[in-house]
């Protein structure tokens, strides 16, 4: 490929920095208004987050190393905890669960029980924001199983969905 046409192929990133917005004392969302505006005059192809991957936090978590405990428990340990327990209840691994996670979120707006089932597969999967992002989905009258999702998971949806972190 020449110079040339390279040139024309180059990736364009942006890359925005910030402190963990729940360390930011009394944030409110609507702080955020300026900011967001200013990136809503972009037209983002991909967007990434800083966050752990299940699969790192479950290697940190196999190692008998305490310098890493503070790791675990800090970014992780409810993760693993909320993952295991749905990965026992679907039958399967931490991988099938992603892989299913995949191939149902193919489906253009799923009804909500597909999406019960989808936040199943991201809980298993270790993938919260996913989870979360679903739950905020459903229709708000939606009454979830406890056979299906947990009062407890379903609590700490809805406190996540409700928190200032970036993720």
């Amino acid at each position: 490929m020449s110079h040339q046409i390279k040139a024309q192929f180059k990736t364009e990133v942006l890359a925005l920095g910030t402190m963990h917005l729940n360390q930011i004392k009394d944030l409110d969302q609507e702080m955020l208004a300026p900011l967001l505006d200013e990136l809503k005059k972009y037209n983002f192809d991909i967007v990434g987050i800083e966050n752990m991957p299940t699969e790192l936090l479950n290697d940190i978590s196999s190692r008998s190393d305490s310098t890493y405990f503070e790791s675990i428990e800090g970014y992780g340990s409810e993760r693993l905890m909320i993952a295991a327990k749905f990965q026992k209840e679907l039958g399967v691994t931490l991988i099938e669960a992603k892989k299913e996670s995949n191939k149902q979120i193919a489906f253009n707006s799923p009804n909500n029980e597909a999406r019960i089932s989808l936040i199943r597969y991201f809980l298993a999967g270790g993938d919260f924001a996913s989870a979360v992002l679903q739950f905020s989905y459903l229709d708000k009258k939606v009454k979830i199983e406890e056979r299906l999702i947990d009062s407890n998971t379903i609590t700490r949806l809805k406190e996540l969905s409700t928190n200032s972190n970036e993720i």
